[in-house]
């Protein structure tokens, strides 16, 4: 799943609407016989309990704790998070860990504790049932 595209399901799921990408002017442009596909510049979108005026650049969620904080809020039942948590355990330690039993490690605890925003996005696009995989 491209960083953009996380980005974008990360947004829908915390109430962003109205997302638009804005892409550098490079269109249609060869370097060495080679396309060049425009750069993303920014994402902007509306959030749905924000000012509906003017559309604000959303979350890098991807490199941004703050932000993914932000969008784990959203899990605000155990189920949910229970979920979240075994999909993050998952990411970045490639632990399976079954309903019943959720018994940590101090260094299993330590990666939760410590787990990038880029990981945080995959466990929670993948809680929501979000993340699609490149084909």
């Amino acid at each position: 799943m491209s960083p953009e595209a996380q980005r974008i399901a990360i947004a829908e799921a915390c109430g962003y609407t109205h997302i638009n990408i804005i892409r550098s002017e490079n269109y249609d442009r060869i370097e060495d016989g080679v396309p060049v596909r425009p750069k993303v510049i920014g994402i902007m979108g509306r959030a749905s309990n924000g000012p509906t005026k003017t559309q604000p650049w959303i979350p890098d969620y991807l490199n941004d704790l703050n932000a993914m904080h932000e969008a784990e809020a959203r899990f605000n039942n155990s189920k949910d998070a229970d979920a979240y948590m075994r999909n993050l355990l998952r990411v970045v330690r490639n632990l399976i860990i079954r309903e019943d039993s959720f018994i940590l490690n101090s260094w299993t605890t330590y990666a939760l504790v410590h787990a990038t925003a880029a990981q945080r996005a995959r466990a929670f696009l993948e809680t929501l049932n979000k993340w699609e995989d490149d084909t």
